[in-house]
């Protein structure tokens, strides 16, 4: 019989190997809370103790169980549990006699478990009272006494897990001493599946990122300039190459809800001044339009052409009427005015 004991325990512990693995690699999952009920089957080692001592001999166990737990601090968890078991019917000889005495017993009782969480693993340790009922041979003596144990459950599934036992029973009837050693593999299932509260994250402010130039400019009230070639040859048609610093002004709208845009078009003075007049706007109504298209408010936007009437720099060279053919656009209000949202 010893040998059966030690090859269960080899067994048990063997089974356990595979399910740590699974957990490694499982993350953070964790028990829940509120009610269980559970399945319990292994072998138990009896004997008598006393007056009518008698050698230890293994049976079978079968058990029932049902409870409920509370969470204590961080990991911690408290629970109250409700128990039977039958533990199978066995021949022992007395210790000073050749007689055979064959008993089993049923046991029913209640106790507290204390658990601590561990990702998936949930170790345990059990303390409570018992009523020890003998059968057979047995049958008609009853005793009080307590229980204790320790177990292992692993969580395989947000309801469920599987779990290891080992417990100790001792109660006293009439001078002799009934002990029962269990060692159980066990299955639960938890009901209500309230798992603890996630720690709330801390808060992480947002790193404040420098202004662009162009977000820069527009708060110091100066001008964005859009030169060169952000249009095609005599169009008003705005090229990709300007849409990165059309970007910027976009962003700086939504910063600044309150700010109001102007947008103002300007050419060189190679054409005529009502040629110039209706290019000009055209341009400056391109880069309005490009802006109510990415959500900036309509009624935010003033766009004007001023034809060759505000050049920057001399008409008389090509590079000086390069310069003069430009957009512009600015922030109306002062940045004090200004109240960036959020």
């Amino acid at each position: 019989m010893k040998g059966r004991k030690r090859l269960l325990t080899v067994l048990l512990a063997a089974a356990c190997v595979p399910a740590m693995g699974v957990a490694a690699e499982s993350g953070e999952e964790t028990f829940p809370m509120g009610f269980h009920m559970g399945v319990k089957g292994g072998v138990n080692s009896s004997h008598l103790d006393g007056e009518h001592a008698t050698e230890s001999e293994t049976a079978r166990s079968l058990g029932l169980e049902a409870g409920y737990d509370w969470r204590v601090g961080e990991s911690g968890r408290v629970g109250v549990e409700g128990f039977f078991e039958n533990n199978g019917s066995a021949c022992r000889d007395y210790k000073d006699s050749p007689n055979a005495h064959c008993y089993g017993t049923n046991v029913v009782g209640a106790g507290v478990k204390l658990g601590l969480d561990a990702g998936r693993f949930l170790p345990y340790a059990k303390l409570g009272v018992a009523q020890v009922m003998g059968t057979d041979d047995a049958d008609g003596h009853d005793a009080a006494g307590f229980r204790a144990g320790v177990g292992m459950e692993y969580l395989f599934h947000p309801q469920a897990s599987v779990g290891v036992e080992w417990n100790y029973t001792k109660a006293k009837d009439e001078g002799t001493d009934l002990v029962n050693r269990n060692l159980l593999l066990g299955l639960n299932y938890y009901l209500d599946a309230k798992k603890p509260e996630p720690k709330p994250e801390p808060i992480v402010q947002p790193a404040v990122q420098e202004a662009s130039p162009v977000v820069q400019a527009l708060m110091q009230n100066k001008p964005v300039t859009l030169q060169g070639t952000v249009f095609d040859f005599d169009s008003a048609r705005l090229r990709p190459s300007s849409f990165q610093v059309l970007d910027e002004v976009v962003k700086f709208a939504r910063d600044f809800p309150k700010a109001k845009l102007d947008i103002s078009g300007h050419t060189d003075n190679i054409g005529s001044d009502a040629y110039n007049q209706r290019l000009s706007e055209a341009r400056a109504e391109a880069v309005k339009r490009y802006l109510e298209s990415k959500g900036v408010e309509p009624d935010r936007i003033m766009a004007k052409g001023y034809s060759f009437h505000k050049p920057i720099a001399s008409n008389a060279s090509a590079a000086g009427r390069a310069e003069n053919r430009r957009v512009e656009i600015r922030a109306v209000v002062t940045v004090t005015e200004l109240k960036r949202e959020g």
